[in-house]
């Protein structure tokens, strides 16, 4: 369990390094924010299982798209 948590923060941290201190905060206190780091780890291993690093937009496009 311990490992799954950490590969889910891992995952937010390194989607949205500028927000580190905030996601360290969420994720002590709220579990949806948790909920939500998990479902980035399962669309980037189903990412990974397509292939879809070649159809994913370009770093710049994704952050936009966040901001």
């Amino acid at each position: 369990m311990h490992d799954r948590r950490s590969r889910e923060i891992a995952a937010a941290l390194d989607r949205f390094p500028n927000q580190a201190e905030k996601i360290n905060r969420l994720v002590e206190r709220d579990e949806d924010f948790r909920d939500m780091c998990e479902e980035l780890v399962a669309a980037q291993d189903a990412l990974a299982r397509l292939g879809g690093a070649e159809t994913m937009m370009d770093e710049t496009a994704r952050r936009a798209e966040c901001e």
